[in-house]
Formats: C-alpha cells, sequence, structure tokens
C-alpha cells in the first residue's frame, strides 16, 4: 500500500476520490467523511429511518400524535383521536395474508382505510369493504388505519403481507 492508497487493491479507493455515501466503503480513505451514518447518531441507514435527522433514530421516545415515526419501528403514534372502549371490537384477518384482508367491526362505525408502508407512505386508500384486496402490494411490515366518517382514526393495526 503506497502513501497516496488506503488499498492497493483497488484503484478507485484513494484520497482523490470522492466519498459516495451508503455504499459501505472509505471512498475517499478519511475516516472523518460522512459514510453511512449522515445525521451522525450512531445509526447507519439499514437501522435509521431518517438518516438526516439525528433525533429520530431507533432509540428515541415517540412523540404521540405529530405523524413522525421517531423510534423507527414503523409506528406513529396516536393517542388524543383515538376512540376505543372495550365493547369496541374490530377483527382483521388473516394476518399474515397475501391477496385479502378481511375487517369485520361489531360496533365502530368505521367507513374508511389506509394502509402505508414502514416508511409512512400511504400505499392504499379506500372506503372499507367486507375485505381488502392487497395483492399488489410488496411483501413486508405495513400499518393499517381505519377511519370513521369524520376521517378521525378509529383503529390503527400492523399487518404484514406475505409472498
Amino acid at each position: 500500500m503506497s502513501i497516496l492508497d488506503c488499498d492497493d487493491t483497488n484503484e478507485n479507493i484513494n484520497p482523490q476520490m470522492e466519498e459516495m455515501v451508503y455504499n459501505g466503503i472509505d471512498d475517499d480513505c478519511n475516516d472523518l467523511t460522512l459514510d453511512d451514518d449522515l445525521d451522525e447518531d450512531g445509526y447507519d441507514l439499514v437501522e435509521d429511518c431518517d438518516d438526516m435527522d439525528n433525533l429520530i433514530n431507533p432509540e428515541s421516545i415517540e412523540i404521540p400524535d405529530n405523524d413522525i415515526d421517531e423510534n423507527c419501528d414503523g409506528i406513529i403514534e396516536y393517542t388524543t383521536n383515538t376512540k376505543e372502549t372495550k365493547k369496541d371490537k374490530i377483527t382483521i384477518y388473516p394476518n399474515p395474508t397475501n391477496s385479502v384482508l378481511n375487517i369485520i367491526s361489531s360496533s365502530l362505525n368505521l367507513r374508511y382505510v389506509r394502509i402505508y408502508d414502514i416508511e409512512g407512505r400511504l400505499v392504499l386508500s379506500q372506503k372499507i369493504e367486507a375485505s381488502i384486496d392487497v395483492r399488489h402490494l410488496k411483501s413486508g411490515l405495513y400499518i393499517l388505519r381505519c377511519l370513521d366518517s369524520d376521517y378521525t382514526l378509529m383503529y390503527n393495526e400492523k399487518i404484514v403481507i406475505i409472498p
């Protein structure tokens, strides 16, 4: 290894190279150049759901009702606008599924369903029917939200789409 190169086996790794983020390689041979943890919170892109904000990482405390997943668990916490009582009953099955989800509610006035991917992007929004077709969704973890006619959140549940 020469003084100018930090990896004699790869000509693309040397102090003159521009650091490429998230490639797992120290392209410019400088340990101080940010590569896999741009917000410097101790979590790389695989663990950190927002690598541009050091307050958002798996160790952060979730703040309810702000539409942000601070702790990267895939769930945005809500408390103030969720209506639940012991008599309210909802059943969502099968979970996991690869085709349809059945939604049954005995006392909630559910009208709409929204499904969000693990990054909080809306992937499905429709009126609640006896079954919801999810065949177009990729395999993975999702958040299903049921809303009433005023679009008030009534129910949250993790769902899993399997291949």
